[in-house]
């Protein structure tokens, strides 16, 4: 069980993994959740109920 955003503290995940062009955001969080030992439907459920937001900043740093 996911434990509810918040509840836990948000701490930066061990490997880090760049974006590809035109890959899109379901592949980058498989190949980030691999990455990182965690099952892809994990990452994207914790990813889905948090208070994560994409900024412009954000998107412009990672290209």
């Amino acid at each position: 069980m996911i434990p509810p955003a918040g509840e836990i503290p948000v701490v930066r995940l061990p490997f880090q993994v760049r974006p590809q062009s035109g890959e899109g955001a379901r592949l980058f969080i498989t190949r980030l959740a691999h990455a990182n030992c965690l099952p892809p439907a994990y990452l994207r459920k914790y990813l889905a109920e948090s208070n994560f937001t994409v900024t412009n900043h954000a998107v412009t740093h990672l290209r």
